[in-house]
This record gives C-alpha cells, structure tokens and sequence, in this order.
C-alpha cells in the first residue's frame, strides 16, 4: 500500500468503517443466533405456559444442622400469560407431615399473596409479573427464550465459547429486573443447556442445567433441569409436566369470597418501638431486633445483620448511651447470625443454647 497526502487524511475515516463493520457483523451474528433459536424453541407462537413441577431443594444455611445440607420436597403449580403478563403461582413445600403453602397471583395489574388457611388476600408490590413465581420459571429453559426474543435490545454481550466440550453461543442479558443472565446455547443443536444468574458474590452465583429436551405441541422443552449455588445442589426437578397456548383466564381470577388481609407494618424506615419499661422493638426491613436495658448496658436479641444501626437507633430513641452487654444468637440459620461480627465489634458476650454453639 502506497501512502500520500490523500491517504494518511481518510486513515481515520478507514478505521472507523473497519469498527462500524466489526460492530454490524456483531449484531448481525446475534441477531441470526437469536432468530435460530426462537425458531427452534418455536417461541414465535407461544402464548402461555402450564408448568406442574415436582423438585428437591438442597436447604444449607437453613438447615437444621449447621453441618450437613437438608433436601425439602416442593410442588410448583404455574400458569403464565405470556400475552397478559399474568402469573398464577401456587407452591407446596414440605410432605404431609410438615409443609407449609405460597400462593401469589399477578393479575397483570397487581399481585396478591393469597392465605387459603384464613381465606384472605393482600395486595403485595413483592408480587410482581417477574417475581411472582419466585423465579421457579428459570427452570424452564422455554421461558429462558421467550424472554430472549422479547429482551433482544438487552443483549450486552455476544461471544462462542466451549462448555464441556462443545460450542455454544453465549449471550449476556442486562438490564433486566435485578437480574442479569449468561444463557448458553448449543451451537449444533440451538438448545440452551446452561445458564448463570450473574453476581459478584461466587457463593451466591446461580447455575441452571437443562438436560433431555423434547419437542411437544410444537414447543421444545427441557424434561430435566437442576441448579446449583456456588457450585452446591440447590434445587432439582424429579417430575415434570408443561402445556403449552392452553391457559385460559379463569386461571388468573381471585379466589371468591376470600376478604382482604389486614394491611401490613411499613417496614420502610427505622423504627423504634417501646413495648415495655426498658423494652424495646427496633429495625427496618427484614432485620429486627430486640433490645432489653439492664441498667449497666443491654441485652439484644435477633441476629439480622445491620445490629449497629438497631443499636444507634434505640440508645438515641432512649436518649442513653450504654454498652450491648449480651447478644442472644436464637439459632444458626444465616440470616440470623449474619450480624454477629457486628455484635462482637460492639462488645457483647454471645448467649446461646450449647448444642448450637
């Protein structure tokens, strides 16, 4: 290549066509992958989804032993209206022996949390089309396309990588509702085997695994699907059946004749409430505690994390200033002892049962 005056004047120009290029056969690239496996799952046509799941859940940090993983038996019963953005989420947890039941519904408007035991309902901002369902749809790999073609705009990332041998197209999706997913698709069968939820936390990175796909009604389907986090069993699938474009609106209706819960606490600021003379209820959110003044100093009891806050906020309330003499740790599940390094910075001697120690 010859270079004079007229050359070295459009080098700029050149090396920005050569970018915008690169950029446009990125796009084209992500764009065709996206095409194929729409086609593929035939998510083109889909209008909602039954889902009836059967699945182990692999409980560490709410365990009843501090040192072994406890498996809990769930059923899931799902209706989603992909036209509508409607959910119907209802979920067993547990055996007969001992279970408990969720039931949240998202009208496409609001979302109640449904009580069948006092035949009452609440409006819950929790309850929202994306969570309705506590995310159990990620399981299903055909939900994980659909939201593909319909979230093509925020695919932030395109690349080819190897996993477990074989090719695959990976895409990462931003922006969505706290969430943002790498989705791998095979690329000689353009089934999604395998996603990550993306975290910086690695314990608490989520992995799906979608194994034994099946064309039904048109649709393809994962038969099994398990996920880990931070590499341990979180959850598995053991029984599955989906239908497909046959939810009906009778599905997303409020039980009749249930009433209406009674409103729930604004848990949105700090708040100190005194119960008793030298008694005190204190916290925001989901972190609680109680503080009880001895005179010298007080006791506290609930470990969420944030204690420090609680503390400031009750001797201020209070108006003393007295040491946190004893911190009473309830029980070894995580959440609850998540502020105990606070608690041991600020003083207190730790009060417990012996075999929680």
């Amino acid at each position: 290549l010859t270079f004079n005056k007229g050359t070295l004047l459009t080098m700029p120009l050149l090396t920005l066509l050569i970018m915008f290029s690169c950029q446009s056969f990125a796009a084209l690239t992500t764009k065709h992958v996206i095409e194929q496996v729409v086609k593929i799952y035939g998510v083109a046509k889909l209008k909602s989804i039954h889902i009836t799941d059967q699945y182990n859940t692999f409980r560490e940090g709410q365990s009843y032993s501090p040192d072994e993983i406890d498996i809990e038996d769930n059923r899931v019963e799902l209706s989603i209206d992909l036209m509508k953005k409607r959910k119907n989420f209802q979920w067993i947890i547990g055996d007969k022996g001992n279970y408990s039941v969720r039931h949240w519904l998202f009208n496409g408007e609001h979302g109640y949390a449904i009580s069948h035991a006092s035949k009452t309902m609440a409006k819950s901002d929790m309850v929202s089309f994306d969570f309705a369902d506590r995310k159990h749809s990620y399981l299903l790999d055909t939900v994980v396309v659909s939201m593909i073609r319909e979230n093509q705009h925020k695919i932030s990332e395109y690349s080819e990588v190897s996993l477990r041998g074989e090719l695959h197209f990976k895409l990462v999706m931003s922006g969505l509702r706290n969430d943002e997913l790498a989705i791998y698709i095979n690329k000689a069968s353009g089934y999604v085997t395998y996603m990550e939820v993306l975290t910086n936390n690695a314990k608490r990175i989520l992995r799906y695994h979608y194994n034994n796909h099946t064309l039904m009604q048109g649709f393809v389907f994962a038969q099994r699907a398990h996920a880990t986090q931070g590499g341990k069993p979180y959850s598995l699938v053991t029984n599955r059946q989906v239908s497909f474009n046959h939810v009906v609106d009778s599905d997303f209706m409020l039980p009749e004749q249930f009433g209406e819960s009674a409103a729930s606490a604004d848990m949105s600021a700090m708040t100190v409430e005194k119960i008793s003379d030298g008694v005190y209820h204190v916290g925001q959110d989901w972190g609680y505690s109680v503080f009880v003044d001895i005179g010298d100093g007080f006791i506290a009891a609930g470990g969420y994390e944030a204690i420090t806050e609680r503390f400031e906020a009750v001797k201020a309330f209070a108006h003393v200033n007295k040491p946190l003499k004893y911190q009473v740790v309830s029980h070894h599940h995580s959440d609850h002892i998540r502020g105990m390094n606070e608690a041991a910075k600020l003083g207190a001697k730790f009060v417990t049962v012996k075999q929680h120690v």
